[in-house]
């Protein structure tokens, strides 16, 4: 990703009686298709917190090129954003069954440093 990108961050819970896997599912087979058509989003991303005060819930992450695209979509998307929320409803529904947000954060990436292969590290054997 590169400086200036805007991204949203929901941490969800599931729900009681749901499954985690029901989450994966519609993730992959209504979130991603659907937010793939929507202007200014770069990715979109699911991972399952493992450790800490939030373990075995999940947090949600869309990227978007900016917090202008971000702003054009959700504030003045008009009858195509309306249009796209109708179109996707039936998605959207079922995952506020499945899950229920705990929190939210909105934020702009600032530093962006990328360490490919190769780069050199430091000669590390790990202790018995």
């Amino acid at each position: 990703m590169a400086e200036g990108h805007f991204y949203t961050i929901v941490i969800w819970e599931v729900r009681a009686g749901a499954r985690a896997s029901d989450l994966e599912e519609l993730t992959r087979n209504g979130i991603l298709p659907q937010y793939k058509e929507v202007p200014g989003v770069l990715s979109v991303k699911l991972f399952r917190i493992q450790e800490g005060e939030d373990v075995n819930k999940f947090m949600a992450m869309t990227i978007y090129e900016s917090r202008e695209a971000y702003n054009n979509w959700w504030a003045k998307g008009g009858q195509a954003l309306l249009a796209w929320q109708q179109q996707n409803k039936a998605v959207v529904e079922k995952w506020v069954d499945t899950a229920t947000p705990a929190r939210r954060h909105n934020m702009t990436l600032l530093i962006d440093a990328e360490f490919p292969p190769g780069t050199p590290k430091i000669n590390f054997t790990p202790e018995n």
